[in-house]
């Protein structure tokens, strides 16, 4: 039997699908205190934006010498990404998260014609965004309305969708079947 909570969608039933036996668990905020972000805050740019993590304990292994005692390495990170103590996720958790939003991308959108944006992908693709995105990085159960799966499509989608577009006129090019003169340029 599979212990972890399960999500609803945003309108609490899975459409398309069966109804699942059992009803949904939803998580509850004062279950995990240590959560910074679990509300959305609508024009809060500091909790979408990415912050500067420091990470004392990395080093290069190409360079191990005591000339980088001291050196600390930097990179970016969206705050609301945390763990259920408040903690910020790792590099290796971010880069797999990042993955599987490509590639969940690559598999469910037509290469032909892509959503514009979250709004126009419909409810099913949302939907099932959700489901298989949360399922694969519980860390974002941890919040009120899975905003945080939905800010993540919201941020990173449209870089995706313009790499598709430069690739497809790419490929389209190559093969001399191309008659766009945008280059794939993403608008």
């Amino acid at each position: 039997m599979n212990s972890k909570p399960q999500r609803s969608n945003s309108s609490g039933q899975a459409q398309g699908r069966p109804t699942p036996k059992s009803p949904p668990i939803t998580l509850s905020k004062s279950d995990y205190p240590n959560v910074k972000y679990w509300e959305k805050q609508h024009n809060n740019a500091v909790q979408i934006s990415a912050i500067k993590v420091c990470d004392a304990d990395a080093s290069d292994s190409d360079k191990e010498s005591s000339n980088n005692e001291g050196i600390t390495k930097q990179e970016s990170s969206i705050q609301f990404l945390e763990d259920k103590s408040g903690n910020a996720i790792d590099h290796n958790e971010r880069k797999r998260l990042y993955a599987e939003l490509r590639g969940f991308w690559n598999n469910n959108i037509d290469s032909n014609c892509p959503p514009n944006n979250w709004s126009s992908a419909g409810s099913a693709l949302c939907d099932k965004f959700r489901d298989v995105i949360e399922a694969k990085f519980p860390f974002l159960w941890f919040c009120a309305g899975q905003w945080k799966v939905d800010a993540l499509w919201k941020k990173n989608y449209h870089s995706w969708k313009c790499s598709l577009l430069a690739r497809e006129s790419k490929k389209k090019t190559l093969l001399g079947t191309g008659n766009s003169n945008d280059g794939g340029k993403c608008k």
